[in-house]
C-alpha cells in the first residue's frame, strides 16, 4: 500500500507540474478553463498535503470564474435564501452578481436582466424599495421578459408611481 501512494504521489506530482506549464501559457477564461485548472491543481496539492500552496490555487479559482458561472452561483445562494437576506449574505451575492455583469458580453442582454433583478430581489428584502424599482426597470430594459413586471407595478405603487408599460 505504501509503494502504491508513493506511485500516485509521483504522477500527481506530474500532474501538477503539467497544469503549472499549462497556467503559465496562459488558459483563457472562457468557458471557466481557467477556474477549473485552478480547482485542479489545488485538488492535487490538498492530496499531496500541500495546504498553504492548495489555499492559494483556492483563492485563484475564485477569483478567475467566467461571468456565466459567477452568475449561476450567486442566483443559486439567493434562492437558498428565500425571503430572508442577511446584509452579510445578500453582500457575497451582489459581489458575485457585480464580477458576472463585468464579465459577461454585454451580446448576452437576458443575462444581464438575470443580475438586475437578482439585485432588485435582494435591495427589496432589505427594504430598499426605491433601488430596488430601479434594478426592476434595469431588468426590463434588458427583457422584457424577465418576469419582475407585476412585483415592479406593486413596489411603485407603494411609491406612490405610475405602473410599468411593456413586457
Amino acid at each position: 500500500v505504501v509503494g502504491e501512494s508513493e506511485r500516485a504521489n509521483f504522477y500527481r506530482e506530474q500532474h501538477l507540474q503539467s497544469l503549472e506549464a499549462w497556467i503559465a501559457t496562459g488558459i483563457p477564461i472562457e468557458w471557466n478553463q481557467r477556474s477549473n485548472t485552478y480547482g485542479l491543481a489545488a485538488d492535487i496539492c490538498e492530496s499531496l498535503n500541500r495546504q498553504e500552496q492548495a489555499s492559494a490555487y483556492r483563492q485563484l479559482q475564485m477569483e478567475n470564474r467566467d461571468g456565466f458561472t459567477l452568475l449561476s452561483d450567486g442566483l443559486e445562494k439567493l434562492k437558498a435564501c428565500g425571503q430572508q437576506i442577511s446584509k452579510e449574505v445578500g453582500a457575497e451575492i451582489l459581489d458575485c452578481l457585480t464580477k458576472a455583469a463585468e464579465r459577461i458580453p454585454q451580446k448576452y442582454p437576458e443575462r444581464h436582466a438575470e443580475i438586475f433583478r437578482a439585485t432588485g430581489e435582494i435591495l427589496e428584502a432589505w427594504g430598499d424599495t426605491t433601488q430596488a424599482v430601479e434594478y426592476y426597470e434595469f431588468a426590463i430594459q434588458k427583457n422584457p421578459k424577465v418576469g419582475v413586471k407585476r412585483r415592479l407595478d406593486n413596489l411603485r405603487k407603494k411609491l406612490g408611481g405610475a405602473p410599468a408599460s411593456g413586457g
